[in-house]
């Protein structure tokens, strides 16, 4: 409840929870005032001390970091001079007089960085826990090849697996879920560690109810898990749990039932006819994994590149592959359709509370924006306007018993994104998605939808006078303006570089 100087720690406790344990910080300002005696300015809005004081606390702040902080990139004062005006309380800070002679904070601080003493280290507990998980990850393995060498647990274990498998299809897909659950909300480690390994124990068996969690679990990037310092969504440890158990089950299968030398021959097999079945949408998903690989050598902050890397190219590629490799009958790949369905409607059904009832939407522009569990009503806006024509096509194709049961799932979905009240989402995405469904299903439909997107452009018509709408056209200022800047600006890096 302070803002003093060492908040900076807890920032950086944070950050390391977040998994932003390798970022460097910047104090861009930081010091302390100390007015001139007798001042007749305005008051300081930061207090004000005795220049002994302050100078003390100079001192002592940069040796601290200088020993303690190696996660400190840069420290800033406040005020080199300030504009000439003789009531600005900032001349509290400045290094510098009216004629740019130095004032004693100058010669404070001068000597405060000319102390002798060794530089902090930079932090290396990343690297610690990194070498720990391995550790742990190779202590694991080999407590499992043990196992599996061991005859009762064997038995054990497949004692176990029939006992899931034979179960009622109900409870198949309730004991995960709960065990997902436990393990994203419960506060302690080797709990939630637990309560991971029984849900990948259950996929183990079940793999396409793992990939229903898994796109289930899409808005959960929203909420991370942290373990071991490090802070993973419930999408990226389904998405790695799921290939992870793919692709034992193949090698396994495919692979290491023989001697070596037939192993060796039987996977080149395997990868000769995965490489010959791949289609021209795989080959461009490839060719997208190697150019943002190789764009990692223009990285100026590659930790965070390589994170990026991860979360935004390569987990998604993961599940494309998951789901490319699924040799899976339509009664199965329809519980992924579900699943997303699902999750936009659990979305929509929060946004739909915020704004009806508990008011914890966000104002701007003239309007009331609804946003979901998201920070933006932006990015609602952008899930849904990907989820809804997927609901949109299954109510006009999907199984007849079920066409109804999608149109409704669809219809708070479209108010929820007409609430949002975003212009790309209501103007372009969804109407992009409800013509491509038309024209995808002939003449009849391509008509239908296009009545369609007018009803959709005049349901914004009594919101027309409103801020929101009339700053699209805006090319001075608004959002519009600073697009169309952005656009500008990237074209001239393109230029420049």
């Amino acid at each position: 409840g302070v803002l003093n100087y060492s908040r900076l720690i807890l920032l950086r406790e944070e950050m390391v929870r977040q998994g932003d344990g390798q970022v460097p910080i910047w104090a861009v300002e930081f010091g302390w005032n100390s007015l001139p005696e007798g001042w007749q300015g305005h008051p300081s809005p930061w207090g004000t001390d005795s220049f002994e004081r302050q100078t003390e606390r100079i001192t002592q702040s940069i040796i601290r970091a200088r020993q303690e902080w190696g996660w400190l990139g840069v420290t800033g004062w406040a005020e080199l001079q300030p504009a000439l005006s003789n009531d600005n309380p900032r001349w509290g800070f400045s290094l510098l007089g009216p004629s740019g002679e130095p004032t004693p904070f100058y010669s404070a601080l001068q000597r405060a960085i000319s102390v002798s003493i060794p530089e902090a280290q930079q932090d290396t507990s990343y690297f610690t826990r990194m070498i720990l998980i391995a550790l742990l990850d190779l202590f694991l393995l080999v407590a499992l090849l043990g196992l599996q060498a061991s005859m009762p647990w064997q038995a054990w274990i497949r004692t176990l697996r029939n006992t899931y498998e034979g179960a009622p299809t109900w409870v198949q897909w309730l004991l995960p879920g709960l065990c997902l659950a436990a393990y994203q909300w419960l506060p302690w480690t080797a709990p939630s560690l637990w309560m991971l390994a029984c849900a990948t124990f259950c996929f183990a068996s079940r793999l396409h109810i793992g990939l229903a969690y898994l796109v289930l679990s899409i808005p959960s990037f929203l909420f991370p898990k942290p373990i071991f310092g490090k802070s993973f969504s419930l999408v990226e440890t389904l998405t790695l749990l799921c290939f992870a158990i793919l692709l034992w089950s193949r090698l396994r299968r495919d692979v290491f039932k023989d001697d070596a030398c037939r192993s060796i021959s039987r996977f080149r097999q395997t990868l000769s006819h995965w490489a010959s079945s791949m289609s021209v949408l795989d080959w461009a998903v490839g060719a997208f994994a190697l150019v943002s690989v190789l764009s990692l050598f223009a990285s100026y902050h590659l930790g965070v590149s390589i994170r990026e890397l991860r979360v935004v190219i390569a987990e998604p590629i993961l599940f494309y592959l998951l789901l490319r490799q699924m040799r899976w009958k339509e009664d199965r790949l329809l519980h992924l359709v579900d699943a997303l369905l699902l999750s936009g409607l659990l979305l929509a059904a929060i946004g739909l509370y915020q704004y009806f009832l508990n008011g914890d939407v966000i104002v701007a522009e003239g309007v009331r924006r609804v946003r979901s569990l998201y920070a933006s009503p932006n990015n609602l806006s952008l899930f849904l306007g990907r989820v809804i024509p997927v609901a949109l096509s299954m109510a006009w194709v999907g199984q007849r018993s079920r066409r109804r049961l999608y149109a409704l799932v669809a219809a708070p979905m479209i108010l929820c994104l007409f609430l949002t009240l975003s212009r790309g989402g209501w103007l372009l995405s969804l109407p992009a998605g409800m013509l491509a469904i038309g024209l995808a299903r002939g003449r009849r439909a391509a008509l239908l939808m296009l009545t369609a997107i007018v009803v959709c452009f005049l349901l914004l018509w009594p919101l027309v006078g409103t801020q929101r709408i009339s700053s699209l056209l805006n090319l001075e200022q608004g959002t519009t303006f600073r697009r169309l800047r952005l656009w500008q600006a990237a074209v001239e890096m393109i230029r420049d570089h």
